[in-house]
């Protein structure tokens, strides 16, 4: 049964890791339905864990975007520059996080790590919607999901926008949206977070 459960845990984490939403929020509420076994150390450390395969497919998927070493090509340096200053801004962006988390973290633990906060926050969101929806009608409801559908146009995740390849569309990647191509094609292909003008590989 507990296997199960972290078989469910680990689709709604797949599920809300690529969404404009909180991965750990919603397994925090998972949590409160579906319990699983452990004391709370264990659940803590569970649900910071089973985040890395997220992490991990990202790692493969952009992998000689992102290891800075080479040796194929003796034309070219062995070390790519580049890639080597973009590992440099990631750890330095890491510094005020972990700095931040390391002093706080019991804080923030205690005020936000439970279901409640997250559930007062799905509450407010859908009262807005609520109100209006009773001011404006559907057409209300329709101009907010719009905003809201404008927003995810401007996110990404890892440097990749949300919507791609509708936004920024990129023809040659669309036949991927519903039915993805085996993993060796795809790497290939030109929907590769770098192709994608206006994102952040581009600055």
């Amino acid at each position: 049964m507990e296997i199960i459960k972290a078989v469910l845990f680990g689709i709604v984490e797949g599920i809300t890791e690529w969404l404009p939403v909180s991965s750990t929020g919603h397994m925090i509420l998972l949590d409160e339905f579906i319990q699983l076994k452990g004391n709370e150390e264990f659940i803590n450390v569970f649900l910071v864990v089973i985040q890395l395969g997220a992490i991990f497919a990202v790692v493969l998927q952009f992998w000689n975007q992102l290891f800075p070493f080479q040796w194929k090509d003796k034309r070219k340096p062995f070390v790519e520059m580049d890639k080597m200053i973009l590992w440099g801004k990631i750890l330095l962006a890491c510094i005020p996080a972990a700095i931040i988390g390391i002093l706080f973290d019991s804080v923030f633990e205690e005020l936000f790590y439970h279901a409640v906060p997250v559930a007062v926050a799905l509450i407010v969101f859908g009262i807005a919607f609520i109100i209006i929806g009773g001011m404006s009608g559907l057409y209300g409801i329709t101009l907010g999901l719009a905003f809201l559908s404008v927003n995810m146009t401007k996110l990404n995740h890892f440097g990749a926008p949300y919507l791609a390849p509708i936004s920024p569309f990129s023809p040659k990647a669309m036949k991927d949206v519903l039915i993805r191509a085996r993993w060796g094609k795809i790497s290939r292909q030109d929907s590769r977070v770098q192709n994608f003008k206006g994102t952040d590989m581009d600055k």
